[in-house]
Parts: structure tokens; sequence; C-alpha cells
């Protein structure tokens, strides 16, 4: 393990309001990388990584195979914003689970959470990460087990090829945001733990959001190819339809929950503009409503 990187304060616990997931500060030596050169960006952050699961008391064999599938799995993809190497999402992700979870199987399915969903596809239009192939790369008995059944339940159904689609188009856009209903759906329907994997997607999603509109504005918006109304709506639904499945006494990922609740009230505040205020009040009101029932179902 390469000595000498240095971690920022630990993340863990997240602290209500305080996300710490965000590229910027998950991985505080970015900014000295050429953007370009993602193979280094890649291996600096699989040693942040290392470094954070030592630190929490959770590496083993099987977080390394977790975190190798993913880097070997979207390797050449990036953000559609901030083009940094897409693996930092599910690598932020884990850390977000982190926070309230030491199971290996939910920390594993979250570095892997969108392998199957977000695999490449072969000359004949086929996933090359099948459910099958990803069981094989996790050879762990039960544990891996576990792990490839939380993956298959926060992915999808869809059956189109998105590295076919044309991205920020309304057909794009459209196939996107029901497929990702549906995994939210499929994930609430499975266990609390995949909840928890996909409410920490979710957080995740929504730091990179914030840091990437605090950099560019409302042209952080353009590459969904929609209005920012549509995007911080889907954004507000799905939280909503994720929260409602969460609150049966699931006081782990309630904790999480909280957290992504009051993120996108912060993302809602950025974003506002005097020709939708009633829109956002309505959807500040209801994350206030869901945010009131988690905190009690802690309490009580």
């Amino acid at each position: 393990m390469t000595s000498g990187i240095e971690l920022p304060p630990s993340s863990l616990p997240l602290s209500e309001g305080v996300c710490k997931i965000s590229p910027s500060v998950l991985f505080p030596g970015l900014g000295s990388f050429d953007q370009k050169n993602t193979d280094s960006i890649i291996t600096y952050a699989q040693e942040v990584m290392r470094l954070r699961f030592t630190e929490e008391d959770v590496y083993s064999e099987m977080i390394e195979a977790g975190m190798q599938l993913a880097t070997e799995a979207h390797y050449g993809k990036s953000r559609r914003i901030s083009g940094l190497p897409y693996v930092l999402h599910p690598f932020a992700t884990a850390i977000a689970v982190l926070s309230v979870s030491q199971s290996q199987p939910v920390i594993c399915a979250a570095l892997c959470h969108d392998v199957y969903e977000d695999s490449p596809r072969d000359e004949k239009g086929n996933k090359i990460y099948t459910l099958d192939v990803i069981t094989q790369r996790l050879p762990f008995g039960e544990n891996g087990e576990n792990t490839v059944s939380l993956i298959e339940s926060v992915s999808s159904n869809a059956t189109y090829d998105k590295t076919r689609e044309k991205p920020g188009t309304p057909r794009e856009y459209r196939l996107w945001q029901n497929n990702k209903f549906a995994a939210i759906q499929k994930a609430v329907e499975h266990s609390p733990e995949a909840i928890l994997v996909k409410t920490a997607d979710f957080l995740s999603n929504i730091c990179d959001f914030i840091e990437d509109y605090m950099r560019e504005g409302d042209q952080a918006f353009i590459s969904f190819g929609r209005s920012k109304e549509d995007v911080l709506e889907r954004y507000t639904d799905g939280i909503l339809q994720l929260s409602g499945g969460s609150i049966d006494n699931f006081g782990f990922v309630n904790t999480l929950m909280k957290d992504v609740i009051i993120k996108q009230i912060e993302l809602l505040e950025l974003c506002k503009n005097h020709e939708l205020k009633y829109t956002y009040a309505g959807w500040r009101k209801l994350l206030d409503r869901e945010l009131r029932q988690l905190r009690y179902e802690n309490t009580h």
C-alpha cells in the first residue's frame, strides 16, 4: 500500500446536514492531477479507499475484489459534468454506506452497484458483466452471493443499451428516468440493505451535483438535456419514493436518508429562482415532512 497519502478528517459518521463524500473532500489530492491522466487519478483514489477501509477495520480481500471489479467495469467512463473518472462515484457510495454499516456484502454491493446495470456490451449487444460473471469475480461464499443479490436488487431490468444512447437527448433522459425509478422500486421491495445502498447512491449523486453546480451554475444542467425544473423534480421524486420505503423502522437507513433529504433541500435552495419559487416551495414542503417523519421514527 502506498504511504504518504493524507486523508481528510474522517467522514465517519456523517454529521447531519454535513456530507463529506463529494469528490474534492473525499479525495483531497485531486487538484494535483492533470484531469486527463485518469489512470493516475484512479490509482490515487484506490489508495485513499484502502486507507479509509483500513482505518475503519473493514478492508478485506472481498472489499479489494469489489473495488477492482468496479474499476474495471467503469474504466473509460466519466461523470457527466465534472469529467472525473466514473468509478469515484461508487467509491463515494461505499464510504456513505460505511458511515452506518460495516457489513462486507453491503459495502461491496455499494462499490459494485452500477456494474451490472451500466455494464458495457459486446459486439452483439449483450452485457459483459452479467450476474453470473459478477458472481465468479466475487467468490466469497455466502457473502459473495449476498453481494450479488444486492447488486441485482438495486439495478433496473432495462433492456436498452445506455452506451448507444446519445447523452442529453429527450429519449435518453426519458429512458434514464424510467430506469432509475424502476431500480428504486426494486430496492424498496428487496430489503433494508438494498435501500441503504440506493440511499448512499443518491447521497453521492446529490453531493457531486452540489459541487458541480457551485462551480458551473445553471450550465451544470445542460448535460441532462432537460430543464432545471425537470431534473430537480426527478431527484426530489426519487428521494420521496425511496424515503417512503425506508421509514419502516430501518434506523440505520434513516440516518443516511436524513442526510439525503437535507442535501436535496440544500440543492433546491442553491438552484431556486423567482420564476420557480412556488414549485420549489412545494418540493421543500414535501421534503420537510419526510424529514420530520424520519426524525420521529428514530426517536420512537
